[in-house]
């Protein structure tokens, strides 16, 4: 008798165990579905329909991540193209739930960082999202250098305003294509203004020189590097100082004018040897 009771326990939590894995599996093929159902939604740009179904899923198999981030991308392709601060703050949130569950998927970041600056005007959050998909493990070069480079040139775009408010336009050259053109400052441009624009010149070049740390030959990043060489020149307050900041500008132009006739020339060598490689193989 008391074998059989034993038996009949053991038989009982092996049905159980078995249940129990089957509804996971169960609940698995249900949100995989409704993923799928969300999926064809969203391509066809329904996306509160395919939210809904990304929401579904979620409920149906929490541990999924990609219902999560799914769940994000639909109600992110909600937000307005005209600036809605509680829409951007909907998808953040629904994008930082993502990330709860997938904390080194680097493109929730990039999401959360783009809705801070297109929606919500905050550079600063911006900028600490983009630097934390930056150092986040594993993630790869390229995207450090463009997290790097996309920061420098938002730099450049916060110098460039104030120097050419202020620009002493009776000073220096009359012609644009002289290196000298436009760069004097007014005597009376605000110690404030200066300061944010030195500030924004020094960091922009900071972060642009490590975008070329690792990748030497990123052609944009040199004409970015030369447009606040001419920032440095503005600023300088002697001409000598003005005159080398300008030779560095022209050194980086020259640069990224290589590097493009470099990219270029390989481009068409490699359009040329396309032909030859399809007949080979006829």
């Amino acid at each position: 008798m008391k074998t059989l009771v034993k038996m009949t326990v053991i038989t009982g939590l092996a049905l159980l165990v078995f249940a129990s894995s089957g509804c996971g599996y169960i609940n698995k093929v249900r949100a995989k579905a409704e993923i799928n159902d969300g999926a064809r939604e969203y391509n066809n740009g329904n996306f509160t329909a395919a939210e809904k179904h990304f929401k579904t899923a979620e409920e149906i198999d929490p541990g999924n991540p990609k219902a999560w981030l799914f769940y994000a991308q639909a109600v992110n392709a909600q937000v307005p193209s005209i600036p809605d601060r509680a829409a951007a703050l909907r998808a953040i949130r629904a994008f930082e739930a993502a990330r709860e569950k997938d904390p080194n998927n680097d493109v929730i970041y990039a999401f959360i960082a783009h809705l801070y600056d297109t929606s919500l005007g905050d550079q600063d959050k911006q900028f600490e999202w983009l630097l934390r998909r930056a150092n986040l493990p594993g993630v790869k070069d390229d995207v450090k250098r463009d997290v790097f480079y996309n920061i420098g040139v938002n730099k450049w775009k916060d110098a460039f305003p104030l120097t050419t408010r202020w620009t002493d336009l009776t000073k220096g050259a009359a012609r644009a294509d002289d290196p000298m053109y436009h760069i004097y400052m007014r005597s009376d441009m605000p110690a404030e203004d200066r300061k944010k624009a030195e500030a924004a010149t020094a960091e922009g070049m900071d972060y642009l020189n490590k975008a070329l740390a690792l990748d030497p030959e990123y052609a944009n990043a040199y004409s970015y590097v030369a447009l606040l060489n001419r920032e440095q020149a503005k600023l300088a307050d002697k001409d000598p100082d003005k005159k080398k900041f300008l030779a560095e500008y022209q050194k980086n132009i020259d640069k990224f004018v290589e590097l493009n006739k470099k990219a270029e020339a390989a481009q068409a060598a490699a359009a040329a040897a396309a032909p030859a490689a399809a007949d080979t193989k006829k």
